[in-house]
């Protein structure tokens, strides 16, 4: 049975709004529950990345970042700059911007023999503090007509690891309907190469912070 590309290339979307999209819904931002497997796997360097196209279209990647929150909230949250290192991506540029609420738009390049992608997102951003601890979160949704996909939904949600503002776990969700057939390939593609390299990148973009004198890691 044919199915359409869903969060695959459209992770690399990274794009951000915030109203209802289609059948699937829009799925509320949270950090990511995970079992003791996981947290050990994750703190060995590893990933959790799943991809489904059962009717939802979703793909979800989970990492850790060696780097404060804040440091890689900014660097997610600069999305005119998101095509100097976000896998993929062709065009990333601000539209406009209200509060904390953009609109973004961009182009993704898919793989052959599927053309690019383009699209308009709603970005909403929310930083709030949970137990103690600062977390960072957004939300978008697709703007209806502004490209050539049918809709798009996904979050992202930085949190500290182990309680660690200096080390970031940070989950990418993605919702996708492309509107167009592809192969099961792509789905493959999604999960072993597209979700793994987003969280590769961020890393590679969020440098761990020097230590100082107090050995903090963090300027006093």
């Amino acid at each position: 049975m044919k199915k359409t590309l869903s969060s695959i290339a459209l992770v690399c979307l990274v794009l951000l709004g915030a109203l209802p999209a289609w059948a699937g819904g829009v799925e509320t931002p949270s950090q990511a529950t995970l079992s003791e497997a996981n947290l050990k796997k994750l703190e060995a360097g590893g990933q959790i990345c799943k991809v489904t196209s059962d009717g939802g279209n979703r793909g979800e990647v989970i990492g850790v970042v060696n780097a404060p929150t804040a440091q890689v909230w900014r660097l997610l949250m600069n999305y005119d700059d998101f095509v100097r290192w976000f896998p993929d991506q062709q065009e990333s540029k601000t539209v406009s911007r209200q509060g904390s609420t953009s609109i973004l738009q961009g182009v993704v390049d898919l793989p052959w023999p599927l053309t690019n992608r383009s699209f308009r997102i709603r970005d909403t951003s929310v930083t709030e503090t949970v137990g103690g601890e600062t977390r960072y979160h957004n939300g978008w949704t697709y703007v209806p007509k502004s490209g050539n996909i049918v809709d798009t939904t996904g979050f992202f949600y930085v949190s500290p690891f182990k309680g660690d503002p200096n080390r970031s776990l940070v989950r990418i969700v993605i919702k996708a309907d492309f509107g167009i057939p592809v192969p099961d390939f792509v789905l493959n593609w999604g999960s072993r190469r597209m979700f793994p390299r987003i969280i590769e990148a961020i890393r590679r973009a969020s440098p761990a912070p020097k230590p100082t004198a107090s050995g903090s890691g963090l300027p006093g």
